[in-house]
């Protein structure tokens, strides 16, 4: 399993929330600061996770407000200062030496933020009938009339359409690019041949994170643990992070140079979405 879009399936399948603040009785791990300091130049054309909650927290303020005007409670979800399960944390693999010796390929728990604002959408699907219709038409969480649906009129009033689905498309063949790199190759050889004298046989590091095996089991064997410490080891080793990232970035400002009139109308969006939901922070916050 290869490229971008394959390696957000993986997160997908092994459960993508991510533990941060102090390791405790939770099991849950620090974001290493490695993976808070990933960056590819995209990233300046598209909503980041903290991003979508802040827009979500707008949301919430005006579906407070509208159903408190229908006599009834909407519970309101701040955004956090930082993101607690970043979505590069395994753009590359796996790279946290102590995700690797605790938890192998699995993801740690969910951070309580994290597990928190999980509460609240499990509730939100078991709204009373009354609230439901009030909320979303009767539609479910996903329902577009009622209190959500002027939210959002609210919201994407004189704001462009979002463009994340078309940056992630950019995004996604950017990625499959960087794989095909003649430097990200050769990295790859030399992270392999690292695994092969730790008795691991990949031929990159998508292929272990995405091996078959370590979905047999609810928690991670020590056959699972020793690739995975094997394979930080091997990327430190070799600097592939360091190597990878800076190929790709290189193809996505390749990207943006060739589109720039796309790419600021990318820009346009983002910044718009944002604004709108910053005023209606300020207004009902």
């Amino acid at each position: 399993m290869r490229g971008f879009g394959a390696a957000l399936a993986l997160l997908a399948a092994a459960g993508c929330a991510a533990g941060s603040g102090a390791a405790g009785e939770d099991g849950s791990v620090p974001v290493a600061p490695e993976v808070y300091a990933l960056h590819v130049p995209f990233d300046e054309y598209r909503l980041s996770v903290v991003d979508h909650q802040e827009v979500a927290y707008a949301r919430d303020l005006l579906m407070r407000a509208c159903m408190r005007g229908l006599g009834r409670e909407w519970e309101v979800l701040e955004p956090p200062v930082r993101d607690p399960a970043p979505a590069d944390r395994r753009r590359y693999g796996l790279i946290e030496p102590q995700v690797a010796a605790r938890y192998g390929y699995h993801m740690p728990p969910p951070a309580p933020e994290t597990r928190e604002r999980l509460r609240v959408h499990d509730e939100r699907e078991e709204l009373s009938p009354g609230d439901e219709r009030a909320a979303f038409g009767g539609e479910g969480e996903d329902g577009e009339g009622g209190c959500r649906g002027r939210a959002e009129d609210r919201l994407r009033e004189d704001v462009p359409p979002p463009a994340e689905s078309r940056v992630f498309a950019y995004e996604s063949e950017a990625f499959e690019a960087s794989m095909e790199d003649p430097a990200v190759e050769r990295v790859f050889g030399a992270w392999s041949a690292c695994m092969q004298d730790g008795g691991f046989d990949y031929a990159d590091p998508m292929e272990v994170l995405g091996d078959p095996a370590w979905a047999r089991s609810e928690r991670p064997t020590d056959h699972e643990i020793a690739a995975a410490e094997a394979d930080v080891r091997c990327k430190r080793a070799t600097r592939l992070v360091e190597v990878w990232s800076g190929a790709e970035s290189r193809i996505q400002l390749e990207a943006v140079h060739a589109e720039p009139d796309v790419f600021e109308g990318f820009a346009q969006a983002k910044s718009a979405e944002l604004a709108a939901a910053r005023e209606v922070i300020a207004e009902y916050g």
